[in-house]
Protein backbone atom coordinates (compact mmCIF):
# COMPACT_ATOMS: atom_id res chain seq x y z
CA UNK A 1 0.00 0.00 0.00
CA UNK A 2 3.00 2.72 0.55
CA UNK A 3 4.14 1.74 -2.59
CA UNK A 4 0.57 2.96 -4.04
CA UNK A 5 0.85 6.00 -2.00
CA UNK A 6 3.92 6.99 -3.59
CA UNK A 7 3.10 6.55 -6.88
CA UNK A 8 0.32 8.86 -6.52
CA UNK A 9 2.31 11.62 -4.72
CA UNK A 10 5.39 11.88 -6.50
CA UNK A 11 3.33 11.11 -9.85
CA UNK A 12 1.24 14.18 -9.03
CA UNK A 13 4.15 16.31 -7.79
CA UNK A 14 5.87 15.59 -11.23
CA UNK A 15 2.83 16.31 -13.43
CA UNK A 16 1.91 19.67 -11.74
CA UNK A 17 6.03 20.89 -12.31
CA UNK A 18 5.75 19.74 -15.61
CA UNK A 19 2.57 21.92 -15.87
CA UNK A 20 3.81 25.00 -14.44
CA UNK A 21 6.54 25.59 -17.38
CA UNK A 22 3.07 26.64 -18.94
CA UNK A 23 4.05 29.73 -17.08
CA UNK A 24 7.73 30.09 -18.80
CA UNK A 25 6.57 31.79 -21.42
CA UNK A 26 4.32 33.92 -19.35
CA UNK A 27 7.02 35.32 -17.76
CA UNK A 28 8.66 36.53 -21.05
CA UNK A 29 5.31 38.98 -21.74
CA UNK A 30 6.57 41.11 -18.85
CA UNK A 31 9.42 41.95 -20.97
CA UNK A 32 8.87 43.20 -24.49
CA UNK A 33 10.33 39.35 -26.19
CA UNK A 34 11.88 36.80 -25.18
CA UNK A 35 15.45 37.67 -25.11
CA UNK A 36 18.37 35.35 -24.17
CA UNK A 37 21.49 36.52 -22.46
CA UNK A 38 23.33 33.96 -25.03
CA UNK A 39 21.00 33.69 -28.00
CA UNK A 40 19.10 37.04 -28.37
CA UNK A 41 15.40 37.05 -29.26
CA UNK A 42 14.98 33.40 -29.31
CA UNK A 43 11.03 33.10 -27.73
CA UNK A 44 10.61 30.05 -30.53
CA UNK A 45 13.23 28.08 -28.77
CA UNK A 46 12.11 28.76 -25.50
CA UNK A 47 8.84 27.71 -26.04
CA UNK A 48 9.96 24.61 -27.52
CA UNK A 49 12.26 24.27 -24.58
CA UNK A 50 9.82 25.02 -22.29
CA UNK A 51 7.50 22.59 -23.67
CA UNK A 52 9.68 20.02 -23.59
CA UNK A 53 10.23 20.15 -20.29
CA UNK A 54 6.85 20.50 -19.77
CA UNK A 55 6.10 17.07 -21.74
CA UNK A 56 9.38 15.28 -20.18
CA UNK A 57 8.06 15.66 -16.42
CA UNK A 58 3.94 14.77 -17.07
CA UNK A 59 5.38 11.48 -18.93
CA UNK A 60 7.46 11.01 -15.93
CA UNK A 61 4.53 11.74 -13.63
CA UNK A 62 2.34 9.31 -15.73
CA UNK A 63 4.88 6.46 -15.77
CA UNK A 64 5.53 6.93 -11.81
CA UNK A 65 1.73 6.35 -11.76
CA UNK A 66 1.22 3.11 -13.76
CA UNK A 67 4.63 2.19 -12.44
CA UNK A 68 6.77 2.41 -15.68
CA UNK A 69 10.67 2.47 -14.61
CA UNK A 70 11.26 4.79 -17.00
CA UNK A 71 10.40 7.79 -15.26
CA UNK A 72 13.46 8.25 -13.62
CA UNK A 73 15.49 8.97 -16.75
CA UNK A 74 12.70 11.44 -18.17
CA UNK A 75 12.69 13.16 -15.09
CA UNK A 76 16.45 13.84 -15.04
CA UNK A 77 16.02 14.76 -18.64
CA UNK A 78 13.03 16.99 -18.45
CA UNK A 79 15.36 18.73 -15.03
CA UNK A 80 18.22 19.63 -17.11
CA UNK A 81 16.24 20.75 -20.09
CA UNK A 82 14.18 23.03 -17.28
CA UNK A 83 16.99 24.20 -16.20
CA UNK A 84 18.83 25.20 -19.60
CA UNK A 85 15.76 27.12 -20.34
CA UNK A 86 16.00 28.89 -17.25
CA UNK A 87 19.94 29.56 -17.62
CA UNK A 88 19.06 31.14 -21.23
CA UNK A 89 15.89 32.92 -20.19
CA UNK A 90 16.49 34.14 -16.46
CA UNK A 91 14.12 35.87 -14.68
CA UNK A 92 13.96 36.18 -10.87
CA UNK A 93 10.60 34.43 -10.79
CA UNK A 94 12.19 31.06 -12.26
CA UNK A 95 14.19 30.83 -8.94
CA UNK A 96 11.66 28.35 -7.88
CA UNK A 97 11.36 26.41 -10.66
CA UNK A 98 15.88 26.08 -10.30
CA UNK A 99 15.36 24.71 -6.47
CA UNK A 100 12.41 22.15 -7.41
CA UNK A 101 14.62 21.08 -10.78
CA UNK A 102 17.76 20.64 -8.85
CA UNK A 103 16.01 18.90 -5.56
CA UNK A 104 15.17 16.27 -8.41
CA UNK A 105 18.36 15.72 -9.44
CA UNK A 106 19.78 15.30 -6.21
CA UNK A 107 16.87 13.00 -5.20
CA UNK A 108 17.59 10.75 -8.27
CA UNK A 109 21.32 11.07 -8.39
CA UNK A 110 22.86 11.79 -5.98
CA UNK A 111 20.25 10.43 -3.37
CA UNK A 112 18.81 7.53 -5.54
CA UNK A 113 15.55 8.17 -3.96
CA UNK A 114 12.77 7.09 -3.97
CA UNK A 115 13.56 3.47 -3.72
CA UNK A 116 11.74 0.84 -5.49
CA UNK A 117 9.85 -0.01 -2.08
CA UNK A 118 8.24 3.85 -2.38
CA UNK A 119 7.34 3.78 -5.89
CA UNK A 120 7.39 0.22 -6.63
CA UNK A 121 9.37 0.88 -9.59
Amino acid sequence: MEHVLGRIVIGALLVVHGVAHVEVPRVWGARESATSWLVGEAETLGTVLATVALAGFVLAGLAVFIGIGVWRPLAIAAACVSLVTIALFWHWKTALGVIVNVGILLALLWANWPGRGLVGS
